[in-house]
């Protein structure tokens, strides 16, 4: 499996949309097998479609995002996991313990990560 996580100053960023980091893991039997960073080159909607598949991401876990970008990111076969908050190792630990339901992962004034804005 290959999780993608939206990453600003170590911490999930709070906006996919504009998000300009990830930090990519393969994971294999909840172990990390390979991590990696990206950098996209521009906040072009499509553009973020097109190297979210060109990756290969599974599963993406970030902030906020626009009800029109995780539409797109479903439809394509990538889960979303969005409004999750906090410090991007325990965020990697969190997603690997299966813990990201937690409220303690979300952003503030989210109740659950299927709220929309």
């Amino acid at each position: 499996m290959r999780v993608a996580f939206s990453i600003l100053n170590g911490r999930i960023a709070p906006v996919f949309d504009s998000s300009k980091y990830l930090i990519i893991l393969d994971l294999k039997n909840d172990s990390i097998a390979k991590c990696m960073e990206y950098a996209f080159l521009n906040d072009n909607l499509y553009q973020i479609v097109r190297t979210t598949m060109v990756l290969k991401i599974n599963t993406l876990v970030c902030g906020a995002i626009s009800k029109r970008l995780r539409i797109i990111l479903n439809t394509m076969g990538i889960k979303t996991i969005p409004f999750i908050s906090g410090d991007i190792k325990t965020i990697i630990q969190g997603f690997i313990d299966h813990e990201l339901n937690h409220p303690d992962f979300l952003m503030p004034g989210c109740k659950n990560n299927n709220d929309e804005i």
